[in-house]
């Protein structure tokens, strides 16, 4: 018996951040266990760029969306249950990346004082 404890085959896993560093990689990787991605990130070029650099390229399917743009998401995830049955899971990357005192801070993540 052939036992492969990580295997991801006939799975499929939605990376957020994926046209670039650690979302990217992880697109990568998830590709080489077996699974089918659903690369999503701002850059539809840098998605391709992604896509050829997966296992099976062909079968993993891009989606280019501002993950703070909230009005298209209902488009969007309409265009995902049209391509795949269900999400096996997700692995979100995509982050924003500021420079900003520590002080300038007040209990919310978001906002500023």
């Amino acid at each position: 018996m052939d036992y492969k404890p990580f295997s991801l085959n006939n799975k499929t896993i939605l990376v957020t951040g994926a046209s670039s560093g650690i979302g990217r990689q992880a697109a990568i990787t998830l590709s080489k266990l077996g699974a089918k991605i659903i690369l999503v990130a701002r850059d539809l070029q840098r998605l391709e760029a992604t896509r050829v650099a997966l296992i099976n390229s062909g079968e993993h399917l891009i989606i280019s969306l501002e993950l703070t743009e909230y009005d298209l998401f209902d488009a969007k995830i309409e265009e995902i249950k049209q391509s795949v049955n269900k999400i096996d899971g997700i692995v979100h990357c995509a982050g924003i990346s500021s420079t900003l005192a520590l002080r300038s801070l007040n209990a919310s993540p978001y906002t500023q004082v």
